[in-house]
């Protein structure tokens, strides 16, 4: 296993546990811990209160989970939720014992974003799909084996499970057309988190389950481009801000835009703007794309959309 960043984590291990705990947290998400355990028979946590919001996937075994005066029967593909304001304790089965993974967090959007699932009325939902929801919780944890960024890692991986958690569990009886939409923007949360650092759409199928053939036809319907277009868009964006702030060589801002190979980036810069970067950095406006251009109006009404949505708390 990797060093793990002590002022970040502190890692607990034994043979049918694993659990890391965080030191550092964001104000608006942030992961407290996440972990694994093979539970001894009747195994108990509580009487108490939750210092979070926590998720236990169940992978196998059965036991009990008391909210409060309610009782809950989980087993294997069972998903269980627990909230700070709610006394619970629940405890492994004698014969069958369970074993989970769990992921903790807090913060100030927590309950908000929550509050838009199922999960505030129904604690417990039966037959979750364990290929679709278990990368999430691998992925959270494998965030603090990192030596360098375990706290943004986790945040962003806690972002796109809560994505999925709103989006297959929404209070709300979504139209075909809403669903689609907000899969679409859990695409674009995905990419807006990686499209500077050499990221493929096997990647996006790979993080959030679906199909890439799927997510092609996604951005040909609403924007009329390729996700690899698409992503090209973002990252010649981001070229022309940091050529106005003028603060890094043209070296630096290719590899800052995701490009290792600065011919490539020069290439590319060229084919969109007509211009070499050069050439573009010294008439460099506060336009720096044409306003009339069909394409950069049609995506940068979808990102406002896609801004208006996160912010309005209707997702991420």
């Amino acid at each position: 296993m990797k060093r793990i960043n002590a002022e970040m984590a502190h890692y607990e291990h034994s043979d049918s546990y694993d659990c890391f705990i965080a030191n550092h947290y964001n104000i608006d998400l942030s992961v407290t811990e996440c972990g694994y355990e093979k539970c001894n028979p009747f195994h108990c946590w509580g009487p108490e209160n939750k210092p979070g919001y926590y998720f236990h996937f169940v992978l196998s075994g059965k036991g009990k989970l008391y909210v409060e005066d309610k009782v809950f029967e989980c087993k294997a593909g069972d998903l269980f939720y627990l909230s700070p304001e709610v006394m619970a304790y629940y405890e492994a089965d004698g014969g069958d014992p369970w074993e989970y993974k769990w992921v903790g967090f807090i913060g100030t959007r927590a309950e908000g974003l929550l509050g838009n699932t199922v999960f505030v009325d129904d604690r417990v939902q039966k037959n979750v799909s364990r290929e679709m929801i278990e990368p999430y919780f691998d992925n959270i944890f494998s965030s603090f084996q990192s030596e360098r960024t375990p706290e943004l890692s986790s945040t962003g991986h806690l972002y796109l499970f809560l994505s999925w958690l709103i989006c297959n569990y929404s209070k709300k009886n979504f139209s075909k057309e809403e669903a689609e939409e907000r899969r679409f923007f859990s695409i674009l949360r995905y990419i807006s988190l990686h499209y500077t650092s050499g990221m493929k759409v096997s990647d996006i199928s790979k993080a959030l389950n679906y199909d890439r053939t799927y997510i092609y036809k996604l951005f040909i319907k609403h924007l009329k481009m390729s996700p690899s277009e698409f992503v090209e868009y973002l990252r010649m964006r981001l070229a022309c801000d940091l050529l106005a702030g003028k603060q890094y060589s043209l070296q630096d801002i290719a590899i800052r835009t995701g490009y290792d190979n600065y011919n490539w980036f020069f290439t590319v810069f060229k084919r969109t703007f007509g211009l070499t970067p050069q050439e573009f950095d010294a008439i460099v406006t506060s336009e720096h794309l044409e306003r009339n251009d069909e394409r950069f109006l049609r995506v940068e009404h979808m990102l406002k959309r896609y801004n208006d949505f996160i912010d309005t708390g209707k997702f991420i």
